[in-house]
């Protein structure tokens, strides 16, 4: 099993991703994916879910830093994936899924390459639909 943390901070890295780059929101789009991985295969040898967990705290570590310069962004990959301040207005959930549906379809007019878009704005739709309280 991987710990529901791990939803929580892929959510927060794909949220804060624009603040770092276009290339970013893979960070957070694999944590997401590594914790629905874990969550649809429960039976899996409890080596499979340390190996991918190992992974998710390499990527939340800052270990995958060829998405985006921090230096240039302004924002690292640590703060990325920490717990809202509360001073960060957060969105209601409705809201947010409204938002994130609309930007997905507004970039399915063209044809694209490989798929990110769909990949990247599922994962995060999906997140927010089982866990409004996300938003």
């Amino acid at each position: 099993m991987i710990d529901f943390s791990y939803l929580q901070q892929g959510w927060l890295g794909m949220a804060r991703s624009p603040r770092a780059g276009s290339m970013a929101g893979h960070l957070g789009a694999g944590v997401l994916a590594g914790y629905y991985f874990g969550e649809l295969n429960p039976n899996l040898d409890p080596a499979v879910f340390e190996f991918v967990t190992t992974d998710l705290d390499r990527i939340i570590a800052g270990e995958e830093a060829i998405w985006f310069n921090p230096a240039k962004s302004g924002i690292t990959i640590q703060e990325m994936f920490s717990a809202q301040p509360a001073d960060d207005p957060l969105l209601a959930a409705n809201e947010a899924s409204s938002r994130i549906a609309t930007a997905l379809g507004e970039t399915m007019i063209d044809l694209r390459q490989s798929g990110h878009n769909v990949i990247f704005g599922s994962l995060a739709l999906r997140a927010l639909a089982d866990h409004p309280d996300l938003a």
